[in-house]
């Protein structure tokens, strides 16, 4: 049967092992220093539209623990630069889109806060 135990003895040559074998070889450390982790900044760069691609319903986040909290306008442009939807204002980033209205094909999400920071985001719509 393929999944029965081999046992393996070990002769130490008269000596004893009280502890028991190290799990890896730690000589590979020696002389390593802990090294300070940055953690990915907060910005506009972590804003995400997802699912990506999608079927119907959009949601708008970020990435990690990261929360902009903030409110935008968005204006969604199709793949030969037409203006889909011309303007919707005031968004919060916990709400949901609903685009199953859309044709099937590429849609730049541009995204615009309150600061007049400005995110685009491609998204694929499919049926």
């Amino acid at each position: 049967m393929a999944c029965e135990p081999e046992l393996v003895e070990f002769d130490y040559k008269g000596g004893r092992a009280y502890v028991g074998l190290p799990n890896f070889i730690q000589s590979y450390f020696n002389g390593l220093e802990p090294v300070e982790q940055e953690f990915a900044s907060c910005d506009m760069e972590t804003f995400q539209v997802y699912p990506n691609p999608t079927s119907g319903t959009v949601k708008f986040g970020t990435e990690g623990d990261c929360d902009l909290g903030q409110r935008f306008n968005l204006k969604i442009v199709n793949a030969i630069g037409q203006n889909v939807v011309v303007l919707k204002e005031d968004i919060s980033i916990d709400q949901e889109m609903d685009i199953s209205e859309l044709a099937d094909g590429l849609y730049l999400f541009m995204l615009t806060f309150l600061g007049q920071e400005q995110v685009v985001k491609k998204v694929v719509k499919i049926n």
